[in-house]
């Protein structure tokens, strides 16, 4: 548990110290030294020498969790403080602190890896004061854990489908919401749900729809480049790549309206007045297939164009006297997997 935990602990009236608190062999301990259950790659290693520090110069103020005599009789699972653990082993130390409150008490009759466990971990490694708290990175890697072991599912009481309504994918999604709050209080919902979504669209098999990632819309521009005959290399926003009737462009991506009207804008400016005959081409599909149909991505489809063209008509500006547009062409990708529709991948909109 984190400081946080532990101050709501000692406040709980089954909170017993002289029962919940023990000293205990560090050798007693069985985990795993070198992977965390909710760091992103597993890794603790980069922290223990921040710990071991703290543990040095300050003491241990926060004890670490333990299911006691699991797997065995005598021997300690250890479910929440492995830094401590190695900052402990690396200042030689041969006992550490530990609390059995969770496993006695608020997870009494639960497994060593259930659920509860992993969203009690997680919200511990967020709310993390005096050491390094959870990353972006971390966050997402927990969220996509939580979906793919099936812990959303478990705890909403059922899983996610492509097959739900409109209605009941919202309503699985905010219900969802509402266990990711509690367990980020610091992270805002408009955040976790863009986490969530991601992690729909790339985990959900959909058979009508297609949902390009960053690294698919690269690879599918490359292929598909209305103005190379022979298809083209770029990597990824910025690249520039030479067009058939000689013109050079500046390759860029845009999956919502506030991406085309923040993040294109500023790049199109900057490297216009870098290059000003450089025209700028933006791909554009949706983003977000999850509660659409077909008739939804065309709707936000439009929207898109109609961002792209509010931009040049508002956002236009002149470089060595002569006028210049912000957006020069979008190119559109078909987001239903139907061989009508691959026409949609060499339409070109002029703006």
């Amino acid at each position: 548990m984190n400081s946080l935990e532990y101050e709501r602990v000692k406040k709980c009236p089954l909170f017993n110290p002289a029962e919940h608190i023990v000293e205990i062999p560090i050798e007693s301990l069985v985990f795993d030294r070198l992977n965390s259950q909710v760091r992103k790659d597993g890794n603790v290693l980069r922290k223990v020498p921040e710990i071991a520090d703290s543990l040095e110069n300050h003491g241990q103020h926060t004890p670490i969790s333990i299911i006691p005599n699991c797997p065995r009789p005598g021997q300690n699972y250890l479910k929440d403080g492995t830094t401590r653990v190695l900052g402990k082993e690396k200042n030689a130390s041969r006992t550490i602190t530990a609390s059995t409150y969770h496993a006695k008490v608020s997870f009494k009759n639960e497994e060593k890896d259930s659920a509860k466990w992993y969203m009690k971990q997680c919200q511990w490694n967020a709310e993390h004061l005096p050491c390094t708290p959870s990353t972006t990175g971390d966050i997402n890697h927990q969220i996509e854990h939580m979906f793919t072991q099936g812990i959303l599912s478990g705890l909403l009481g059922r899983p996610f489908s492509m097959g739900f309504t409109e209605e009941e994918k919202t309503a699985w999604i905010e219900e969802s919401l509402v266990h990711l709050r509690e367990t980020y209080p610091g992270k805002g919902k408009d955040k976790l749900q863009k986490i969530l979504k991601s992690v729909l669209n790339s985990n959900v098999p959909n058979e009508l729809f297609c949902n390009y990632t960053h690294t698919a819309d690269v690879e599918f521009f490359n292929r598909i480049n209305p103005f190379c005959a022979a298809g083209s290399s770029v990597s990824g926003a910025g690249t520039t790549y030479r067009a058939d009737n000689g013109d050079i462009h500046a390759y860029y991506r845009a999956t919502t309206p506030g991406h085309i009207e923040k993040e294109v804008l500023s790049y199109s400016y900057r490297k216009k007045m870098a290059m000003p005959d450089i025209k700028v081409t933006v791909a554009i599909h949706h983003s977000d297939i999850i509660k659409s149909d077909s008739k939804g991505i065309e709707g936000y489809i439009e929207k898109l164009v109609n961002s792209a063209r509010k931009l040049n008509d508002a956002g236009g500006f002149s470089i060595h006297g002569g006028k210049q547009k912000v957006i020069d062409y979008l190119v559109v990708y078909p987001q239903i997997f139907n061989k009508d529709d691959m026409h949609r991948a060499k339409e070109v909109i002029t703006l």
